[in-house]
């Protein structure tokens, strides 16, 4: 049996979809364990108005998705797990074709290619070549999003999500794990993902707070095995902050420490320049 978690907050609009789209699947032996994050909307009586015996439902006070997804998988009693988002959608046979490949290709973990909806760049995502995950690669470009995942249960409760970050522990998640267990990528879309206005995806503060939060909390156990890919990842970060209107010049001196690429150069002197105030913020 596969339990699959879908965590929720204020999704009364769009959780519906995303229920079908599980209890649609080509793949029948499943629970379903909707974790409701404090919602003040009508979720909860969406949900009950479906009457369905595969549908666990619990409510939870507020305290984020990485706990409620945490509270899911401890809640879990399937072979497998899955996860779907409140407002994504599950083509028909992801399950049928994720077991099968798991299978396939003795893998402990898959995930699948997504399918980016309504966003400026409507595109697929990850951009990886399908196949058993390169590490490094992994730790430089965040490519598992938590609704393409499906793997061995067992797997997850002993990897929880780190609660203490506020963005980006479907990443966290994914690196960890990635180090201990065999990890492969489908080339198929099997998911579409789509933007909502409170999204965390369009918060890019998060996304930094996230990054850094991620850079110390792994310090030790990651990242200092790693320096070139460190560097690339405080790049991002630096980047990110200048997108925010942010300067982080040390940022950059950080990253050129370790590995003396020209982009990481350019972008230090422009962050210290507008520091200095000799050139335009803009």
């Amino acid at each position: 049996m596969v339990s699959v978690i879908i965590p929720t907050y204020n999704r009364e609009k769009t959780i519906l979809r995303a229920i079908n789209s599980v209890l649609d699947q080509t793949y029948k032996e499943i629970e379903l364990i909707i974790v409701d994050d404090g919602s003040i909307d009508n979720t909860r009586k969406i949900v009950e108005s479906l009457n369905c015996q595969k549908i666990k439902y619990i409510y939870q006070k507020n305290g984020g998705a990485a706990k409620a997804r945490n509270t899911g998988i401890i809640a879990a009693s399937g072979e497998y797990i899955s996860f779907q988002d409140s407002d994504d959608y599950w083509y028909p046979e992801k399950l049928e074709k994720q077991l099968a490949e798991l299978e396939d290709k003795n893998a402990d973990i898959v995930f699948c290619k997504l399918r980016r909806c309504n966003y400026a760049d409507e595109s697929v995502w990850p951009k990886m070549e399908s196949g058993f995950v390169n590490y490094e690669q992994l730790l430089r470009y965040p490519s598992v999003s938590t609704q393409t995942l499906f793997g061995k249960a067992s797997i997850f409760k002993e990897n929880l999500f780190d609660e203490t970050l506020p963005a980006l522990e479907d990443y966290a998640f994914s690196i960890v794990v990635a180090d201990k267990y065999k990890m492969f990528l489908m080339e198929e879309v099997l998911v579409d993902l789509y933007l909502q206005d409170n999204s965390l995806t369009s918060d890019i503060q998060k996304y930094i707070d996230g990054n850094k939060a991620i850079m110390k909390n792994y310090e030790e156990s990651i990242w200092n095995k790693y320096p070139r890919v460190k560097a690339a990842r405080l790049y991002v970060i630096g980047c990110l902050e200048a997108q925010n209107g942010i300067n982080d010049y040390m940022i950059f001196r950080e990253a050129i420490r370790t590995d003396m690429k020209v982009r990481y150069i350019i972008k230090w002197l422009l962050a210290k320049i507008r520091i200095l105030g000799l050139i335009s913020r803009k």
